[in-house]
């Protein structure tokens, strides 16, 4: 069963030893979690990374990661949504890792997936993930077997742009009102990167500047999921102007450099799997 694909799989390593460091209720949760991920036939590679996600955002001192770990807990036979929760954790752990203070639902589920705070500046985030298209990824598949692996084109058109649309319109009015907000999306469907993000933004440029609407939206962030060559950005940022609490440039220039968190190291694994037990 897929669980979690290269793509999306955010791991990093910090001054912690996970041997030292995993406390008694830490084992309890991870003993629960693995089996059930072994009962919904997960292999040893998923059982890992999300073991390593929990002990990365607990060192992190993410808060409210039981939170987390219950949503992915409850939602791990279903790949789709588990992967949706995934994301929440890859966009805790990328703030995180890069000098903010974060929160899982701070107001509970009803409210902003994260909250995240550096400097004194504390805005509020909407996740959300474009899921992968397996018709289109298959149909690209069998055109590149056809052409003997030469590039070829994928189609790229109106509804993918609409479907940005859609889903940032959507978003951002699940934003509390009166704060800072972002709606930080991500994407496994290879039909929409960062080439749709940029043609959208011009649509909420004049919806802001023709008619003040979105004022609960401070901007959108885009992690595009590679570096791009020869500016070497990841993450793509929309500002509105005209939000009630607009992103000022130090937090825009934060959010503008985010770097990927590094991967763990083969110690770190070999620790896990002795420490688990974790078998094929």
């Amino acid at each position: 069963m897929k669980i979690i694909t290269s793509a999306n799989v955010p791991t990093a390593v910090y001054a912690h030893e996970i041997g030292g460091n995993w406390s008694s209720m830490n084992m309890s949760e991870s003993i629960k979690m693995i089996c059930r991920m072994k009962k919904c036939g997960c292999g040893k590679k998923q059982i890992y990374q999300v073991l390593l996600l929990f002990e990365d955002l607990r060192c992190l001192r993410v808060e409210n990661i039981d939170r987390f770990q219950k949503a992915l807990f409850e939602n791990i036979a279903d790949n789709e949504q588990c992967l949706d929760h995934w994301a929440e954790g890859k966009a805790a752990l990328t703030l995180a890792s890069n000098g903010f203070q974060v929160v899982y639902e701070p107001f509970g589920r009803p409210g902003p997936d994260l909250s995240a705070s550096c400097s004194g500046y504390r805005f509020y985030v909407e996740v959300s993930r474009f899921r992968e298209d397996y018709e289109t990824s298959q149909k690209l598949s069998q055109k590149l077997e056809e052409c003997n692996g030469t590039l070829v084109e994928y189609g790229r058109g109106e509804k993918d742009v609409e479907r940005v649309y859609g889903k940032i319109m959507s978003k951002a009015k699940q934003l509390p009102e009166n704060e800072t907000g972002l709606v930080f999306l991500q994407s496994d469907n290879d039909r929409i990167e960062e080439i749709e993000f940029e043609e959208v933004t011009p649509y909420f440029d004049r919806l802001v500047s023709e008619q003040n609407l979105l004022t609960k939206l401070g901007g959108v962030l885009f992690d595009s999921g590679w570096v791009k060559f020869p500016t070497r950005e990841h993450f793509y940022l929309w500002r509105n102007p005209k939000a009630e609490k607009p992103i000022n440039d130090l937090l825009a220039g934060k959010l503008q450099r985010l770097k990927e968190p590094p991967t763990h190291s083969r110690d770190e694994l070999s620790e896990l799997k002795h420490r688990f037990h974790i078998s094929e």
